[in-house]
C-alpha cells in the first residue's frame, strides 16, 4: 500500500481484516517527516510499515518515522517505471520506493520457505534485516534495514 491518509480507524480495521484473513500488507510510512502512527495505513499494527533510507544508511529527511515503522528500506534515487510510455523510467524518492523492496523480500521468502501467517511473516522479514544501522531517526530505536 503506497499511499497515506490522515489517521483512519476504518483503514486500520481494514488492514487488520486483511491480515486476519492471511493477506500480507506492506505499507509505505509516508513522506511528511512526521510520526507514521498519525497516518494510515502506516499506523495499522498488522501491516509491515516501511520507512525510507538513503545510500548512506541515513533516514531520508522526508520519511515518516516512529514506533509504527517496522523496517527501513532504500527509497532515495530509485530507478522506477514512469508514466509517459511503457518503457519510460525515472529516478524517484519516497517510501513508495521503499515498500516494494520489502514486498519483493516477502515474495522471495514465500517462494523459498513457504507462506506464513502475516504476523509471523512480519517477524521473519524483520529477522532478515540488518540491525542498528540507520542513523538520523528522531526518538526511535526502530533501526532495522533491509538490504
Amino acid at each position: 500500500m503506497s499511499f497515506h491518509l490522515g489517521y483512519s480507524e476504518a483503514m486500520v480495521k481494514l488492514v487488520e481484516e486483511c491480515t486476519d484473513n492471511g493477506i500480507h500488507v506492506v505499507a509505505s510510512a509516508g513522506n511528511s517527516n512526521i510520526d507514521a502512527c498519525s497516518v494510515t495505513p502506516a499506523a495499522a499494527p498488522s501491516a509491515i510499515t516501511v520507512a525510507c533510507s538513503d545510500k548512506s544508511d541515513q533516514m531520508a529527511d522526508f520519511s515518516n518515522y516512529g514506533p509504527c515503522v517496522d523496517i527501513y528500506a532504500p527509497g532515495v534515487k530509485i530507478l522506477s517505471a514512469y508514466i509517459k510510455s511503457d518503457t519510460d523510467n525515472m529516478y524517484l524518492d519516497g517510501t513508495s520506493m521503499s515498500a516494494p523492496h520489502v514486498v519483493g523480500t516477502l515474495a522471495l521468502y514465500i517462494s523459498t520457505y513457504g507462506n506464513l501467517p502475516p504476523s509471523n511473516m512480519s517477524k521473519a522479514i524483520i529477522s532478515l534485516a540488518t540491525k542498528n544501522i540507520i542513523t538520523g531517526i528522531p526518538d526511535s530505536n526502530n533501526t532495522y534495514f533491509l538490504r
